[in-house]
């Protein structure tokens, strides 16, 4: 059996600066899941580039982290 060590990401969390642990397995599924999705979307939505979804992708996560953190108030739809 293999162990894994834990991957370490900084980042905010409550307003504060903090060092967050993920599984190193949990974030290659997750980053597996998101280049499936990537895929997807790219080829459904052609002839939109990969460049450009990810660029999209990073404003709309930039956006989520602010109001997670109370400094943006979501418009709702």
């Amino acid at each position: 059996m293999t162990t894994h060590s834990p991957m370490y990401i900084i980042g905010y969390l409550n307003k504060t600066l903090e060092i967050m642990q993920i599984d190193r397995d949990v974030l290659m599924n997750l980053q597996e899941l998101q280049e499936d999705v990537a895929e997807h979307f790219t080829d459904e939505n052609f002839p939109m580039s990969g460049e450009v979804y990810w660029t999209a992708v990073e404003c709309l996560a930039t956006a989520k982290l602010a109001e997670l953190r109370g400094e943006l108030v979501a418009d709702e739809v």
